[in-house]
C-alpha cells in the first residue's frame, strides 16, 4: 500500500469494490476490541430507542464554531494528536436523518430551522478509552483545550440531548444509513471528494452551485458539508448530500444530469471525486483530462482478467476499449 496504484486499489479503487478487475474468493477480517459493556446498552422500543453509552469509557462532544474553515482548522488539531473514535464535521442534514423518526417529523423540524440553528459548522468528536477510563480523562482534557484555545462554543444541551441518545450512539449499533434515502424515498444523492482536508473543502462551492441548477426537484439541503479527516489529518474526505423529490424529474436530474456536470466539471479542475471514479463507462472523448487514468485501468484488465469474465461492461469495457 503506498502512493499510485497498489494492490488494495486494483480490487477496490478509489470509491468502492466494482467488481471489474477480479473476484474476491478470500477475505479476512481485522477485530479490534470493544472497550464498552458486553451488550450494547439500549431502552425504549422503535422508533423511540435510546442508547447511551458508559461514560467512564465513551463521551461526545459537539462544538460550534462561526465558519466552516475555523471547524477544518480545528479538524486539524484533533488529527495532530491522534484524538478520537469519531471525529468530523457532520452535514447539519446528518442530525436530522439520524433523529427523525418519520418524515413528517423531518420536515417539520428541518422546516423550523432546529439543526441549522444549533448544529452547523460543529465539530462532533467521540473519545473512547481503549485502555482505560485515565486515557478517556487525559484525551478529554487534551481535547476540551483545542476546543478553548480555538474558541469552541459547547452546542445547545437541548440539541445535544435530541442527537447523542437518540442517534450519535445508535449509527456506531446499527445500519441508520438507510435513514439517509428516506427523504427521497428509495435512494440518496450527493458529491464526495477525497484529497486534502482544504482541497476537498475547496471544492464546495463549485459543487453546491451544480447542485442548486436542479433545485427544484433537488430539495434544500443547507449546503451542508460532511468532512472527515484521514489518516490523522493527511487526508480529508467531503460529502455533501441532498434529497430530491420522488418523481421521474428528481430521479432524472440525481441519477442522470447531475453526475455527468459534476465529471466534467472535475475534468476541467483536474480533480477525480467518488462520481467520476465509480464511473468507468464515460466517453473518453468527452472527458479528455482522464485519458492516462483510463488507459491504465484498461491494462490492468486486460492482464487480471484477459478473458473478461468480471463484470465485463463495467468498469472497463474491453469489447470497447480499443488500442492502449
Amino acid at each position: 500500500e503506498g502512493p499510485g496504484p497498489d494492490f488494495r486499489s486494483l480490487r477496490k479503487g478509489y470509491f468502492s469494490g466494482l467488481g471489474a478487475l477480479g473476484i474476491i474468493t478470500r477475505t479476512a477480517v481485522k477485530l479490534y476490541p470493544w472497550p464498552g459493556p458486553p451488550h450494547f446498552p439500549t431502552s425504549g422500543v422503535r422508533p423511540d430507542k435510546k442508547s447511551e453509552l458508559p461514560r467512564d469509557r465513551a463521551r461526545w462532544y459537539l462544538y460550534r464554531y462561526d465558519t466552516l474553515e475555523e471547524a477544518v482548522d480545528v479538524l486539524y488539531e484533533i488529527s495532530k494528536c491522534e484524538l478520537g473514535l469519531v471525529c468530523d464535521i457532520p452535514r447539519t442534514a446528518d442530525f436530522n436523518w439520524w433523529w427523525a423518526r418519520s418524515r413528517e417529523e423531518y420536515w417539520d423540524t428541518w422546516a423550523s430551522g432546529f439543526w441549522q440553528r444549533n448544529m452547523r459548522y460543529s465539530v462532533r468528536v467521540c473519545l473512547v478509552g481503549y485502555a482505560s477510563t485515565a486515557q478517556l480523562e487525559y484525551e478529554e482534557n487534551v481535547l476540551l483545550d483545542i476546543f478553548r484555545e480555538t474558541g469552541g462554543q459547547a452546542v445547545a444541551e437541548e440539541a445535544y440531548q435530541r442527537f447523542v441518545p437518540y442517534a450519535a450512539n445508535n449509527w456506531l449499533r446499527d445500519a441508520n444509513g438507510c435513514r439517509m434515502m428516506r427523504p427521497a424515498g428509495t435512494f440518496s444523492v450527493g458529491f464526495a471528494a477525497v484529497d486534502s482536508i482544504d482541497a476537498v473543502v475547496k471544492m464546495l462551492p463549485g459543487a453546491w452551485s451544480r447542485i442548486d441548477a436542479y433545485s427544484p426537484p433537488v430539495l434544500d439541503f443547507d449546503h451542508n458539508a460532511w468532512v472527515m479527516p484521514l489518516d490523522f489529518g493527511h487526508g480529508g474526505l467531503c460529502v455533501s448530500s441532498f434529497p430530491v423529490e420522488k418523481t421521474d424529474a428528481g430521479f432524472e436530474a440525481a441519477k442522470r444530469h447531475l453526475p455527468r456536470d459534476i465529471i466534467r466539471a472535475e475534468a476541467s479542475d483536474g480533480v477525480v471525486s467518488a462520481v467520476t471514479s465509480s464511473r468507468g463507462d464515460w466517453d473518453e472523448s468527452v472527458i479528455p483530462a482522464f485519458k492516462p487514468m483510463r488507459a491504465l485501468n484498461i491494462k490492468f484488465k486486460r492482464a487480471i482478467d484477459p478473458d473478461n469474465r468480471a463484470n465485463p461492461t463495467r468498469f472497463v469495457n474491453l469489447e470497447k476499449a480499443g488500442d492502449v
